[in-house]
């Protein structure tokens, strides 16, 4: 980080609120809404063993442990500390896949960026550059 402080992660969590920031956070109305999307069934399927490692991680660091210290030997159980969490949405396709690359929709007059996953923000520059590029007529 800018202060010289490390993080390891991200994880990637389904978030059961719109704005769960804190872990056990959620919401019966945005669940509601969630489950009546078609293709929520399909991408938890496809996704369940990522899916319940990472919540089995998010809540027992001894799993998270193991798992980075594959990159960082190094790293010890008291060196996982809390980070603050982000909420990032997740554009999916009309198969219920994940869209994991950059997604722009052209319609009439406009372009929408409708997919800007990790690292969007270090990409910023080049995609101001592809959306000026871009004609939209």
């Amino acid at each position: 980080m800018i202060d010289g402080s490390i993080t390891v992660g991200p994880k990637a969590l389904l978030a059961l609120a719109r704005e769960a920031y804190d872990r056990g956070e959620f919401s019966f109305a945005d669940l509601h809404e969630l489950m009546k999307f078609k293709r929520t069934l399909p991408l938890f399927w496809q996704n369940a063993g990522f899916g319940l490692r990472e919540m089995k991680n998010s809540w027992f660091k001894r799993g998270y442990l193991k798992q980075e210290q594959l990159y960082f030997s190094e790293i010890q159980l008291q060196d996982l500390l809390p980070h603050p969490s982000a909420i990032r949405a997740q554009a999916v396709n009309q198969k219920g896949e994940l869209i994991h690359d950059f997604k722009f929709v052209q319609i009439q007059h406009s372009l929408h960026v409708g997919n800007a996953p990790s690292p969007a923000a270090t990409s910023a520059i080049n995609i101001a550059r592809l959306i000026v590029a871009t004609r939209v007529e």
